[in-house]
């Protein structure tokens, strides 16, 4: 009944849902304790949208409904931009890919508008070559670093702006030279103009690339005989700028013209002139010369007023700026949209939003996470890195990408499998996820297959005293099912114990030998890392003190203690550490399950051991992507290895979002190459990005609204399978 109140109320108009919804996510407390205020909250809006039939929002910013997105399903998206004093929120792209969000020219295209001038000259910076930062002036942090001074962006930038108005003053014209803004800089601090200009021109150097768009442009050109000239409006010398281009592939052009050592500009115009002169040379007739740069007032207005014809090719930074959040301070930050906005917003390519998701909300938390796992692990001694399967699939691709000193590997460990194996010691736990939650989700399971999912499948005949076996699940019959596990605890015991003996020649592979090992989790509780302590120390004894990492833990406070001691650790948030984070994250659990759409893989899950005969050597693993099992043979002894349902629909999605986080994670580390403190990511920017696209829940819904989850402990062949729409739901979301 409650179901089909809320679909009427709300489910069945898009408007009404959608503020609603966001609405109670933003006010997720006061939903549960103060229900009646959101009650009439959605009064209002029915009211609103349904007796008024009103077509502008009630309580948030218009968001342009019914255009279609790609699927083609009508959507209502961001108009997003916060304005100074307006209180619009800044959200993400909620439409689909941000990459096909403009009008796009692909480059073969931009290559055939192009290639009948007699010249074509092109802008440098922002258009030829990139630098992997936000804004421009955001390059002087790292020259600042290397000088060791304190808030040299602006005490570079107020030199520059001082030079100039001299210069104006003095000459009539703007044109200055690095050199005489670092002997204003050295008027002001004493620092030594040859050695600022050094560090300058060396971080340049470093840090400026090839725009990839543009170079296949550039290249393609050059090899279809047009001319080509460079204008830039730029106070590095023309000999270093050639260097420049020269590192980025840039070779084969016909002249270059820079306003430093013209004393002329493409602002004033005079620069176009000078390059209409040296593009007519001994020519009788006027040659065709379209100009291509970013800026539209020099590279367009004014071009266009000195005669020539132009194209506008859009700044990645301004296409980008409306949709990044603003909520990652200094250097990370700058860097995070640097790449964002370049990669996404070149036209090189254009990508699908799986593709994306990985890339904007997952790339900058697995490339920071790995940082700070080797990190973590260098510090406290740690010989070997073990990631959790199926969780930890895409972070040892890219922790194995990054680092080699410290080894990996992948450890098939699951709370299906940890949970009987630990039930001797976290009896609660088991009964919790393998009893009480049938219950609580009023699954459609009897308690002979309850039985069957507990491994306890051979104990069915002695249920029958107690309850019938084919009775379903129920709070009326769970009291019998809770005494006769009880009276039988110690039997099932002795069958656990036989899978944990299995089991350790598994985990022996990877713990014996060793004194420290790091086992990383995304999260949440630490229940993997802890159910092999507490193995290692009661029945496996391989010497071997385990410390667990995780991604995060939230939302409970159950390992707080843990966490406190360091048994157990976080990056992005914990209940002790980046509180604001962990409160946010913490508003609605769905977060968790959200979180996790990164740290799927192409493999069902794991489900335990048991006693084997044959084997397939270290292919085991591999061989078990479609489910069932995998044996491995061992001096003598063998186990198998127990995989659940596995979910083929999802496979194609998940290698899509693990490439785009891929991507980030090299583009990220090739562009930072020299500057490893860089690489010091903290988990609060790391979780930036997620709370961005966590702000509004449209894009997951309608791009993973299909997404399949086994979502209770233990194999059932597949009965227990939902979507993330059932997901949400579920949430009332």
């Amino acid at each position: 009944m409650k179901d089909a109140w809320y679909d009427f109320f709300v489910r069945k108009n898009e408007w009404i849902r959608r503020e609603y919804e966001r609405y109670v996510i933003e006010h997720i407390e006061e939903h549960d304790k103060l229900r009646f205020l959101h009650w009439l909250v959605l009064l209002r809006l029915n009211w609103h949208y349904r007796i008024l039939r009103k077509k502008t929002p009630l309580l948030y910013e218009n968001r342009d409904a019914g255009k279609v997105g790609n699927g083609g399903q009508e959507i209502g998206n961001a108009g997003q931009k916060r304005q100074k004093g307006s209180g619009r929120e800044k959200l993400p792209y909620l439409k689909g890919a941000e990459s096909r969000s403009t009008r796009w020219t692909p480059p073969h295209d931009m290559v055939r508008l192009l290639k009948d001038y007699d010249v074509v000259s092109f802008d440098i910076f922002d258009t030829l070559i990139f630098r992997p930062l936000d804004l421009p002036r955001h390059l002087f942090w790292f020259v600042g670093n290397e000088l060791d001074m304190l808030n040299f962006v602006n005490v570079r930038t107020q030199a520059e702006n001082t030079v100039r108005d001299e210069k104006e003053q003095r000459e009539g014209h703007r044109e200055v030279t690095i050199r005489e803004i670092y002997e204003q800089i050295q008027k002001e601090t004493g620092l030594d103009p040859e050695r600022g200009i050094a560090a300058e021109i060396g971080t340049e150097r470093k840090l400026c690339q090839a725009n990839p768009y543009m170079k296949y442009v550039f290249d393609t050109l050059l090899a279809l005989g047009t001319r080509i000239f460079l204008v830039s409006d730029m106070y590095l010398p023309k000999e270093f700028v050639e260097q420049l281009l020269e590192k980025c592939g840039y070779a084969g052009y016909e002249q270059l013209l820079v306003s430093c050592d013209c004393q002329c500009s493409k602002r004033d115009g005079r620069l176009f002139q000078l390059l209409k002169d040296y593009a007519q040379g001994a020519r009788a007739d006027a040659p065709r010369i379209v100009h291509v740069g970013d800026n539209p007032e020099t590279d367009i207005g004014m071009a266009q007023k000195m005669g020539l014809e132009t194209f506008h090719y859009e700044n990645t930074t301004v296409k980008g700026r409306p949709y990044r959040t603003d909520e990652i301070p200094g250097m990370v930050g700058s860097a995070y949209r640097g790449i964002v906005n370049n990669h996404l917003h070149n036209g090189y390519r254009r990508y699908d939003a799986y593709y994306e998701f990985g890339f904007l909300y997952g790339g900058l938390f697995h490339y920071g996470f790995a940082q700070h796992i080797h990190r973590f692990a260098a510090e406290h001694g740690m010989e070997k890195i073990l990631f959790v399967a199926r969780d930890g699939y895409i972070m040892k691709q890219i922790y194995d990408g990054c680092f080699t000193d410290i080894p990996s590997g992948y450890l098939l460990c699951s709370r299906i499998s940890n949970l009987k194996m630990a039930a001797y010691c976290n009896r609660r736990a088991y009964l919790k996820e393998y009893v009480y939650r049938w219950v609580q989700e009023k699954m459609e399971i009897s308690l002979g297959e309850v039985l069957e999912n507990m491994e306890l499948g051979k104990m069915i005949p002695e249920l029958t005293p107690y309850v019938d076996p084919k009775e379903r699940i129920s709070e009326e019959n769970t009291p019998a099912l809770l005494r006769f596990l009880d009276d039988h605890w110690s039997q099932i015991r002795k069958i656990y114990e036989e899978t944990i003996r299995v089991a350790g020649k598994y985990y022996g592979q990877y713990f014996a030998g060793a004194k420290k090992v790091l086992v990383v989790d995304i999260g949440w509780r630490g229940q993997a890392v802890l159910a092999l302590r507490s193995l290692e120390r009661d029945y496996w004894h391989f010497g071997c003190e385990i410390i667990g990492m995780l991604a995060a833990s939230a939302p409970t406070h159950e390992c707080q203690g843990q966490l406190q001691a360091g048994i157990l650790n976080t990056y992005l948030f914990s209940p002790i550490d980046n509180i604001s984070c962990f409160r946010f994250h913490s508003k609605i659990s769905i977060n968790n399950i959200l979180l996790e759409l990164f740290a799927g893989a192409p493999m069902p899950s794991f489900a335990g051991f048991r006693e084997g005969d044959s084997g397939h050597g270290d292919d085991r693993e591999e061989n078990c992507k479609d489910g069932g099992e995998a044996d491995s043979r061992e001096t003598g002894t063998s186990y198998e290895l127990i995989f659940d349902v596995p979910e083929p629909a999802n496979y194609e999605t998940i290698a899509k979002i693990h490439q785009g986080i891929c991507d980030f994670a090299e583009l990220y580390r090739r562009a930072f190459a020299d500057y490893p403190y860089m690489n010091r990511i903290s988990g609060y920017d790391a979780y930036m990005p997620i709370r961005h696209i966590f702000k509004d829940y449209s894009f997951i819904k309608r791009f993973f609204g299909n997404y399949e989850f086994q979502d209770t402990v233990g194999g059932t062949a597949g009965k227990n399978s939902r979507t993330m729409r059932d997901i949400f739901r579920k949430f009332r979301l």
